[in-house]
């Protein structure tokens, strides 16, 4: 996993991609383009504000009844879901000025967020957290975003409409009876609002420092008294971060993206929803591959543009048949194509899912189904990978199956669930992944829940189709008389990464002015992913020293996430969130294998509405020092100021990073230049109508 993202460094010739003033030029073209084509059709009904949560207006005890759907594959109140879950409403990413979900997910307690230059997030709960992270799942609209590639997630490209997202569900801890192989220490769901719900026209520009300039344009209309329709399009350039010395690491990002959602609805409870996406990403990357026994001067530097695109289809058809009982079709058709001078890719992705869930006579709740997942990938070598023969072009299925029975003793008020899912792949062949929770709710105002689970990590392509060559002393070094290639190999008998984990948790809200949220962890993991160096091959122009990818890495991690809140008044809130980690870890090879986290983080929050025009948010946060790399601690303070002179008019005002005026963050493991992230100001204005 130490070396995946060498594919992000790309490969593009068009001297006119790297012109500033082209792309502002292309970026207005495209907006002019898209904001034209708003106005075909009939006109819309004007809607002055979102149908969003409005999160000052919302009780603490409303928020907390928000209803989820990501623990339970079923609607259900926060605040009884047994799971660690914290929920970013819309409203949440509006007042914090996010730009990114990465950005975003750094409100969430016991989740930790690193940026590693522009366009890089290292992004993972409970560990393991990595620029190639890999236990954690990702869903946009039951679509998921995984990579089979590394098993873990492209951020770069996830790039919704903030305005459009409804709430972003995160669960910290095994998700996997649900939702299967790698949704081992989270699963992160991110939801968007329906077609209805963004009537009418709304139109985003902006730039700064850092946020060079960005533009949204969407627009909503109806198609007939129950079918809606939307259409959007963004694009947005981003600045270079600096390393240590203050000098530009050239790894500027530029990206535009469009797409479109239709959702019909039917008197009986059905629901249909067709949308879509295509996205174009260029990003700078300025790369170093070192050796990785850390001598000095064994490095290569690589320089060029990283180019991806993709796009997605998703047909979901919903029935509600009363409160009682429903069920979930959907498929969804996936692309993506990655031109890099590393490696590239080219992958085809096809999804099928149904669920269904059913409620007997208010004692058994039963929720079940079945997916069927095939893709097929083709992998471009270059000097620096070798693909293993056979596998430069390769399909792989996965067929899975889940049941999940709750059963509800009234007279003590308490709730057992259990369930499994039952997973087949083409690597480790059938996988079941059992958990069994318990929730006692011995009135509205506390919840205690305990739950035992075991999830997986299979392999990834990465895993047991790919050699590189991570590094080269070249010829004329003064210390070697002759290079040495340090190289990486793939595992031939692959078997899954293993998580036994037990968790505690209890809420606590006595009345709507503020509420407790804590739970504690032991998470055990067997069969983890390590590098083992084996013994240096000469041959007449190099020295060869194999690391071989093994599984014999184990450990546990064990902790504690706690959070809450406090409404002074009407227009004041306030919340923060304290997580602390503990890591013991057996690792017979490289420690980087492990991934960097902290021990510790804070955050808190601060929302107030001095008067109906004005709003102010305030998210900081402390990391502490990353456990692996000695990564130092940092502060970070991000203030957002809205101002509505009009209720279809918003300008705001928003400073990320106030504290210093560059900080380091994470590592990425394919350089040995660490990225600094700045301090930025940039200024919106959104226009509805």
């Amino acid at each position: 996993m130490l070396f995946l993202h060498i594919a992000a460094i790309g490969n593009v010739k068009s001297k006119k991609t790297d012109n500033l003033a082209y792309r502002q030029l292309n970026s207005a073209i495209i907006a002019c383009l898209v904001i034209g084509f708003l106005w075909l059709g009939s006109p819309a009904t004007t809607v002055a504000r979102t149908n969003s949560l409005d999160l000052v207006e919302l009780s603490l005890e409303d928020l907390t009844n928000i209803e989820v759907t990501s623990v339970s594959k079923k609607t259900e109140k926060l605040k009884d879901a047994p799971a660690a879950i914290y929920v970013i409403t819309g409203e949440d990413i509006k007042r914090s000025g996010y730009r990114s979900i990465p950005e975003a997910l750094r409100m969430v307690p016991g989740l930790h967020v690193g940026r590693l230059n522009s366009s890089t997030w290292a992004v993972s709960a409970r560990g393991f957290n990595s620029q190639f992270a890999n236990k954690l799942l990702v869903l946009i609209d039951g679509r998921s975003v995984y990579t089979p590639l590394f098993s873990g997630v492209y951020w770069d490209v996830q790039n919704v409409v903030m305005e459009d997202i409804d709430r972003i569900e995160v669960i910290r801890g095994p998700g996997a009876t649900l939702w299967g192989a790698n949704a081992v220490n989270g699963v992160i769901n991110i939801i968007t609002k329906k077609a209805d719900e963004t009537q009418g026209t709304f139109i985003e520009t902006g730039g700064g420092t850092e946020e060079q300039y960005f533009m949204t344009a969407r627009h909503g209309n109806r198609i007939s008294e129950n079918a809606f329709f939307r259409v959007y399009g963004k694009t947005f350039s981003k600045d270079n971060t600096i390393n240590l010395f203050g000098d530009d690491l050239n790894d500027d990002w530029y990206s535009w993206q469009g797409g479109f959602r239709n959702d019909w609805y039917h008197s009986t409870g059905k629901t249909i929803t067709v949308q879509g996406d295509y996205y174009y990403n260029s990003e700078a990357c300025y790369g170093t591959v070192s050796d990785i026994s850390f001598d000095p001067g064994y490095i290569i530097i690589v320089t060029n543009r990283f180019i991806q695109r993709g796009t997605n289809l998703i047909t979901r058809f919903s029935h509600e048949a009363g409160e009682n009982s429903g069920f979930n079709l959907q498929a969804y058709i996936d692309y993506i194509e990655c031109n890099s001078i590393m490696l590239g890719e080219k992958r085809i992705t096809f999804d099928l899912d149904w669920d269904h869930h059913l409620s007997l006579d208010e004692i058994f709740d039963i929720s079940w189904g079945f997916s069927y997942r095939y893709y097929h990938n083709t992998l471009s070598a270059s000097e620096w990978v070798d693909i293993k023969p056979g596998s430069e072009s390769r399909s792989k299925q996965q067929v899975s199956t889940f049941i999940q029975v709750a059963t509800y003793i009234q007279s003590i008020n308490l709730r057992y669930i259990t369930g499994s899912k039952f997973e087949y792949n083409d690597y480790t062949g059938w996988e079941i992944q059992p958990s069994v929770k318990l929730v006692w709710k011995p009135d509205n105002s506390h919840v205690a829940w305990s739950s035992v689970a075991r999830a997986v990590r299979t392999p990834s392509l990465m895993d047991d189709d790919i050699s590189m060559r991570l590094g080269e002393v070249p010829r004329g070094d003064d210390t070697l008389s002759m290079p040495i290639i340090p190289a990486l190999t793939g595992i031939t008998d692959s078997v899954s990464e293993e998580l036994w984990a037990v968790e505690l948790g209890y809420r606590f809200q006595p009345s709507a002015t503020y509420y407790f949220d804590g739970t504690a962890f032991f998470n055990s993991y067997e069969n983890l992913l390590s590098l083992e160096p084996g013994e240096p091959k000469p041959t007449p122009e190099y020295i060869q020293i194999p690391y071989y990818m093994m599984r014999n890495g184990s450990g546990v991690i064990y902790g504690a996430e706690i959070c809450g809140g406090y409404n002074f008044r009407k227009k004041l809130k306030l919340r923060a969130a304290y997580t602390y980690w503990y890591f013991d870890f057996d690792f017979p090879g490289d420690e980087r294998s492990k991934g960097d986290s902290p021990n510790h983080q804070v955050q808190t929050g601060f929302s107030w509405d001095p008067i109906s025009e004005l709003n102010i948010n305030i998210e900081g946060r402390y990391i502490g020092e990353l456990v692996i790399s000695d990564g130092e601690d940092y502060f970070g303070l991000d203030v957002r100021i809205g101002w509505s002179p009009l209720s279809y008019l918003e300008f705001s005002l928003v400073g990320q990073n106030l504290i210093e005026s560059e900080h380091y963050e994470f590592s990425s493991e394919i350089s040995i230049m660490d990225a600094y992230i700045e301090r930025g100001i940039y200024g919106s204005m959104s226009w509805r109508f």
